[in-house]
C-alpha cells in the first residue's frame, strides 16, 4: 500500500507540475499578445483588414479588395446563404460559447490516432479572431492565443454579429475578401442575389479556397459543394426538393470579365507578394499590406478593353484563351498585364520564340555564326528526325540574317547542333529559361520544351536584348509596407550581365529585319523602329495551331503576346491562319498604339560592333566570309555588322587578282571552237598567233577555219579593275595535211 501512495504522490506532483507549467505557458502566451489587444474591448471595431495596392505614381488602385469596402448586413442574404457555412464549418454554432470541446477532443483523438495533425476544430468565433487579428501558423502559442480572444470576442457579440462579421472578412481566394467580393468575382452578382447551388459552393470554398477553386479545380469545388448541401439537408436547413435542384446544378461561373480587368495584375502581384513574404495567399490578403507595383493605371485601363474585345472577335464559339503583357526595360518592371486566363504565368511551349535565346544568342556569342553568315537550308536527318520548315521549302545558303528574320526551322536546328546542347542551355538559362531533364534534344530549337515558358518570363528573357544582354527577373511589386507603414520589402532591380553587349545589339538589329521582311510584317504600321519574333506551334494531328506568340520591343518597352487552346480539345484550336504573325502581332500592334506618345528610341551600336563590307563574289560561289577589296565594286559589296572579335581575318582576292583561265581548243570542218570557264566578274579577250582577235569573248567561242599551225590564247580582266591574267596557250594545226601527219600532229597539240 506505501507503494503505491508513493507512486500516487509522485504521479500527482508530475500532473500539478505539467499542469502548472501548462498554466504559466498559456499565460505567457496570452501575455506576448499586442497590449491593444488585450485590453480591447471592441474586438470587432478593426475588423476590416485590407490589401491596399498602389500603381506607378502611388496612387491606390480601384481594384483593391477590403472586407470594409464591400460589408454585406447579416439581415440582407437569403438565409441559405449564411447556413451553409454554418452547416460546413461549425454546425453546434449557435449552441457553443467560441469553443467547441467536444470536437477539440474528437480532433486530438483522431490527430493522435493518426499521427500528424490531420483534422481541426475551429469553430467560426475561432475562424473569425484568426482572419482579423493572426496568423495561419499552426502552433501552440497561437492557438492558445486564438482560444483567449475567442472567449473575449463571443463575451461581447452576439452570434448575429459574429456571424455577419465573418461573411465579411473570409477569404475565398482569386483575391476576394468577404461574401460580397466573392459572389462578384465568381458568379458576377451581389451576394443578396446569390442562390443556394452558388450559397454552398462559396462555404465549400474557404476550407481550402486553391484546392477548392471552381476556377482551377471544378470537381474538387463540386464534390465540396454537394458535400455541404448534404449537410445543409441533414441539419434541416433546406428541404429534399431544394436539395436536389441545387445538386443538378451546374457550377455556373461568370468570371471572364473580372479576370480580363486589371484583376488580373492584381491577381499576379498577390502571388509574388506570397513568394516574397513566403506567407499564404490568405496570411497576405489579410495582413493590412501595402502593396506598391509598377502598374500604369491608364494603360491598363486601355488594355483590359480593347484586349477583351479583340479576344471575343477570336473565337467564333471556341474556347480560346490569350495574355498580353507590357515589361519596362529600364526597371524590369511589368506596366500592364491583361489575360483571359486564371494564371497569367501559365507556362506554354514557345515555338520559334526559342531560336534567339537557344541557338542565335549562344552561336553569335562564340562566334560561331554572324548574321552575315552563310548556313544551308538544305534538307538534313538527325537520326531518324528530318526538320522541317513551315512552308516545306528550302532555299539553300541563306544568311543566319535571313534564316533567323523569316524563322527558318532547319537552320535553327543546324545551328543548335553547331552550338551544342549545353553550350545553348546554358546561356539560356541566364536570360531565365528553365529546362526540364527531359529537354536534351534538338527539337529545343523549335521551341519542343517539356513545360514550357509563361509570357512574363519570356518577356523578361526578350529584353534582355534591350538592356544590352543584362537580365533581370520580371517585377510587379515594388515596395511593400506593412500596416504600421514600415517597409518589409523593397525590389531594387539587380541587372546581371548574361551575354555580350555585341550579341544583344546583333540579335536585336537581325529581329529588326523580322518586321520589315520577315514574319511579323504586321507591326511596319506602327511608327517606330522595333524589333521583333513569333512563335507558332502547329496541332499534332490537323492542319492547324494551338499557341501563337509574338515578342516586340525596342530600348524602352517590351511587349509579349500568347494566344492559345489550353483546353487540349481540337475544336478549340486556332485556325491555320491564326498564328504569331497575324494575331500574336495584332495584340502587340494593340499594346504599342497605346505607347506611341512616350518616349522611345532605338538601341545604340556599341564601338566594338563593326560595319564590314563583304565580298558577296565569295559567299555565293565559295560559301565563306572575307572582306571586300578596294578593288571590289558597290554591286559586288554585302554589308553587315560583325562583333569586332569576330570580324572576318581575310580580304578577298576576287577584285585584286585574277586566275589563269584554262584553255581548249576542238577543230571540226568549219574551224576551231576555243571554250573555257567563265566567270562573270571578269571580260575575255582572244589573241591569234598573238594578235588580237576579238573583245568581250564568250565561251564556246567559233574561228572560222585558218590554214597551217595558229596558237591561241585568251586573256581575262577584271571589269573593275586593272588585274588580268593569261590562260595557256593552244595550237592548233590545219586539216588539210595528210590523214597520217593529221592524226600524228593531233596527238602532239600543245596545251602549255
Amino acid at each position: 500500500m506505501k507503494k503505491i501512495a508513493k507512486i500516487s504522490i509522485i504521479l500527482l506532483t508530475v500532473l500539478l507540475v505539467l499542469l502548472f507549467s501548462a498554466i504559466i505557458y498559456c499565460f505567457i502566451a496570452i501575455k506576448e499578445l499586442d497590449t491593444s489587444l488585450l485590453a480591447n474591448k471592441n474586438l470587432l471595431s478593426n475588423f476590416n483588414s485590407q490589401l491596399t495596392f498602389y500603381d506607378i505614381d502611388d496612387n491606390q488602385l480601384d481594384f483593391t479588395t477590403a472586407s470594409g469596402k464591400s460589408f454585406v448586413k447579416l439581415e440582407d442574404l437569403p438565409k441559405y446563404v449564411y447556413q451553409a457555412f454554418i452547416a460546413i464549418e461549425d454546425k453546434d454554432f449557435y449552441s457553443h460559447h467560441g469553443l467547441n470541446y467536444k470536437r477539440i477532443l474528437k480532433a486530438v483523438f483522431n490527430n493522435i490516432k493518426s499521427g500528424y495533425a490531420k483534422e481541426g476544430a475551429s469553430t467560426i468565433s475561432q475562424q473569425l479572431i484568426k482572419n482579423i487579428y493572426l496568423s495561419s501558423d499552426k502552433t501552440l502559442k497561437r492557438k492558445i492565443q486564438e482560444a483567449y480572444l475567442t472567449l473575449e470576442l463571443e463575451k461581447q457579440y452576439n452570434k448575429e454579429e459574429i456571424l455577419e462579421t465573418y461573411l465579411n472578412v473570409i477569404y475565398f481566394g482569386n483575391g476576394a475578401i468577404g461574401i460580397e467580393n466573392a459572389a462578384k468575382t465568381f458568379f458576377d452578382c451581389n451576394a443578396d442575389k446569390l442562390n443556394l447551388a452558388q450559397s454552398a459552393t462559396l462555404a465549400g470554398m474557404i476550407k481550402s479556397p486553391s484546392y477548392y477553386s471552381p476556377i482551377n479545380n471544378a470537381e474538387n469545388c463540386l464534390k465540396r459543394r454537394n458535400l455541404v448541401l448534404s449537410q445543409m439537408k441533414e441539419q434541416n436547413f433546406i428541404s429534399e426538393e431544394e436539395y436536389n435542384k441545387a445538386l443538378n446544378s451546374p457550377l455556373d461561373l461568370s468570371i471572364q470579365n473580372v479576370l480580363i480587368s486589371a484583376n488580373a495584375y492584381y491577381q499576379e502581384a498577390l502571388k509574388q507578394a506570397q513568394s516574397i513574404l513566403n506567407l499564404s495567399e490568405k496570411d497576405v490578403a489579410l495582413s493590412n499590406y501595402k502593396i506598391y507595383t509598377y502598374l500604369d493605371k491608364d494603360l491598363q485601363a486601355n488594355l483590359s478593353e480593347n484586349f477583351q474585345n479583340q479576344m471575343s472577335s477570336l473565337k467564333y464559339n471556341r474556347k480560346i484563351d490569350g495574355t498580353l503583357c507590357v515589361l519596362d526595360n529600364s526597371t524590369a518592371g511589368i506596366i500592364a498585364l491583361v489575360t483571359t486566363t486564371n494564371n497569367a504565368n501559365l507556362k506554354r511551349q514557345p515555338a520559334s520564340l526559342l531560336k534567339p535565346i537557344l541557338c542565335y544568342a549562344p552561336a553569335f556569342e562564340k562566334g560561331i555564326l554572324s548574321p552575315a553568315s552563310p548556313i544551308d537550308d538544305s534538307d538534313i536527318k538527325f537520326g531518324t528526325w528530318q526538320p522541317e520548315n513551315v512552308n516545306g521549302k528550302t532555299d539553300g545558303y541563306i544568311t543566319v540574317r535571313k534564316a533567323l528574320s523569316q524563322s527558318k526551322n532547319i537552320p535553327a536546328v543546324k545551328t543548335l547542333d553547331y552550338v551544342g546542347l549545353d553550350n545553348a542551355k546554358k546561356i539560356a538559362k541566364n536570360l531565365g529559361m528553365e529546362f526540364d531533364a527531359e529537354d536534351n534534344h534538338l527539337a529545343l530549337a523549335l521551341g519542343a520544351m517539356k513545360h514550357g515558358i509563361s509570357p512574363l518570363e519570356m518577356a523578361s528573357s526578350y529584353a534582355t536584348f534591350a538592356n544590352n544582354g543584362q537580365y533581370a527577373p520580371y517585377f510587379l511589386i515594388r515596395k511593400i509596407e506593412d500596416a504600421n507603414g514600415k517597409t518589409i520589402f523593397e525590389n531594387k532591380t539587380n541587372f546581371q550581365p548574361v551575354i555580350s553587349k555585341e550579341t544583344a545589339f546583333l540579335i536585336s538589329d537581325v529581329l529588326a529585319d523580322t518586321i520589315t521582311q520577315g514574319t511579323a510584317k504586321k507591326l511596319q504600321t506602327i511608327p517606330l523602329k522595333l524589333s521583333a519574333k513569333t512563335g507558332t506551334v502547329g496541332a499534332m494531328q490537323n492542319n492547324q495551331n494551338t499557341d501563337a506568340w509574338c515578342v516586340s520591343y525596342n530600348k524602352n518597352y517590351t511587349i509579349c503576346a500568347w494566344v492559345g487552346n489550353i483546353t487540349g480539345d481540337s475544336e478549340n484550336n486556332l485556325s491555320n491562319n491564326q498564328n504569331g504573325g497575324t494575331i500574336g502581332a495584332n495584340l502587340n500592334k494593340l499594346a504599342w498604339n497605346n505607347l506611341i506618345d512616350r518616349e522611345h528610341s532605338w538601341f545604340e551600336k556599341p564601338d566594338s560592333v563593326i560595319k564590314a563590307k563583304i565580298d558577296l563574289k565569295d559567299w555565293q560561289e565559295k560559301h565563306i566570309l572575307n572582306l571586300a577589296s578596294e578593288n571590289t565594286p558597290d554591286r559586288y559589296i554585302m554589308y553587315d555588322y560583325f562583333n569586332e572579335k569576330f570580324l572576318p581575318k581575310n580580304i578577298s582576292e576576287n577584285f585584286v587578282n585574277v586566275k589563269s583561265p584554262n584553255l581548249t581548243a576542238q577543230k571540226n570542218d568549219e574551224g576551231v571552237i576555243l571554250s573555257w570557264d567563265m566567270d562573270k566578274f571578269l571580260e575575255y579577250e582572244i589573241y591569234e598567233n598573238d594578235e588580237l582577235y576579238d573583245k568581250n569573248c564568250t565561251s564556246p567561242y567559233s574561228i572560222m577555219s585558218n590554214s597551217g599551225e595558229n596558237k591561241y590564247y585568251i586573256i581575262a580582266k577584271n571589269k573593275y579593275s586593272d588585274a588580268k591574267n593569261k590562260s595557256n596557250i593552244v595550237t592548233v594545226f590545219d586539216k588539210t595535211k595528210k590523214e597520217s601527219s593529221f592524226r600524228k600532229v593531233i596527238k602532239n597539240w600543245s596545251f602549255g
